[in-house]
């Protein structure tokens, strides 16, 4: 077992592509191409408000600041 992970850690990179390349395979042959391509457009963007927001705790009220009158979301 110690060697698979010593194996696993010299090829971090080719594991998660290839764990990403699996994963939109089964959502295409699942859900069809476009709705797949929506799914990873949605994933995509929570992905990218999270870590904004784990970067700055206050990122989602400014920008709800921005779409809504302000304390109209509170």
């Amino acid at each position: 077992m110690k060697d698979l992970g010593r194996w696993a850690s010299g090829h971090r990179w080719g594991l998660v592509g290839a764990l990403v390349g699996f994963t939109v395979a089964a959502a295409i042959l699942a859900f069809g191409f476009l709705r797949a391509l929506v799914l990873a457009a949605f994933t995509l963007a929570g992905y990218l408000v999270g870590r904004m927001y784990s970067r700055d705790g206050e990122y989602l009220r400014k920008v709800l600041d921005r779409i809504l009158p302000p304390g109209h979301y509170r």
